[in-house]
């Protein structure tokens, strides 16, 4: 987050952290506190979560192109698929990322997590063990961040072969950026330490077609990159996430893939403040994670092999979470079920197994 924009979120932080403190007061979950189990295989229900609030709009059921959502239910009850309630399993440093806005788990190191810092100025990426221990500090050569929310690690070309780091230079809180930044780095070993020399990006310049939007969620298929937007403003006053993707992993404008419904979570408290906002996500094949400050939710395809552009359409369920001061990082792990959270606030890193 540039200066300026820091500036401009003073109030909005002072209202999130009057929300953090009110639920000490109110009874509410504490941060860093597993929210209750609030996931369910999708058949279970047919009616939006949203409607059981009369307070909250309820929310539209776009047609297939602007990304008609399964309703989330209330449970999970499928105990093999269901993810465990998160664990806090190490903590790294914050003075090597004081805010940790970008995760994501290494395919070709096991148990090794990426670290992205917000910035302004961030040229590195940190390594750590599931732990917290510091494996390496990854230097990328040429590359000075302006808002770097995002990190995701997946194929650098259709068809196997290495994989990548991809780095998702993407926030914009004003909305006033004249483009975005996805940078793509091969993925290195990391069995005998960090390299001797900085990595060496690819990088990309993308536009979004009806302008500048801020956006903290990277997903990556088949080495092309997908952003899913925090919110993007319209008539009525209201926000909606959106999905776009890169046109390949070239420079260009990115294209519109619609609209893509957040079900409202099972017990808010941010929202009220930040509203229903994508804070981070990442995806493995037939599966989506997408976080915001109240609550994690996952699409799962019918078919694994179902293209990434189409998740807003597979059924939706929310899991158990942590709910954590400014938790804006979110990523499967190598199993790709499991997960791990991270926050702007704190160093602690928790995990989630693929089941119960």
């Amino acid at each position: 987050m540039s200066p300026t924009a820091r500036k401009r979120c003073l109030t909005l932080s002072a209202c999130v952290a009057a929300a953090w403190a009110l639920s000490a007061c109110t009874g509410a979950r504490a941060p860093s506190q597993p929210t209750p189990a609030a996931a369910v295989s999708p058949e279970a229900s047919t009616a939006p979560t949203a409607a059981a609030r009369p307070a909250s709009p309820p929310p539209t059921t776009p047609d297939l192109l602007e990304g008609s959502a399964a309703p989330a239910t209330p449970s999970c009850r499928d105990d093999t698929g269901c993810p465990s309630t998160p664990a806090l399993v190490g903590e790294f440093s914050l003075d090597a990322a004081p805010e940790a806005s970008g995760i994501a788990a290494s395919l070709r190191n096991p148990g090794v997590l990426y670290i992205l810092d917000d910035g302004p100025g961030t040229s590195s990426i940190l390594a750590v063990s599931l732990d917290g221990q510091l494996v390496a500090e990854l230097g990328v050569d040429g590359f000075e961040g302006y808002d770097t929310e995002a990190l995701a690690v997946g194929e650098c070309e259709p068809g196997g072969g290495p994989t990548c780091i991809y780095i998702g230079d993407i926030g914009d809180n004003l909305a006033a950026r004249d483009g975005i930044v996805v940078y793509r780095i091969e993925e290195p070993d990391l069995s005998r330490g960090g390299p001797d020399s900085p990595l060496v990006p690819a990088a990309i310049h993308l536009r979004y077609p009806s302008g500048p939007v801020d956006a903290e969620a990277l997903l990556v298929e088949a080495g092309v990159p997908y952003i899913v937007t925090k919110q993007a403003a319209e008539a009525d006053g209201a926000g909606r996430a959106r999905l776009y993707s890169a046109p390949g992993f070239s420079d260009g404008d990115l294209i519109d893939l619609g609209e893509v419904a957040v079900p409202e979570p099972a017990f808010a408290l941010v929202r009220s403040v930040a509203g229903n906002v994508v804070t981070a996500g990442d995806s493995r094949p037939g599966r989506v994670l997408l976080r915001t400050y109240d609550h994690v939710v996952e699409y799962i395809a019918e078919d694994p092999g179902a293209p990434l552009s189409q998740f807003p359409q597979w059924p939706v369920r929310e899991v158990e979470s942590v709910r954590q001061q400014q938790g804006e990082a979110i990523a499967y792990l190598a199993d790709e079920c499991g997960y791990a959270l991270v926050s702007e606030a704190s160093g602690e890193i928790w995990t989630a197994g693929c089941g119960r």
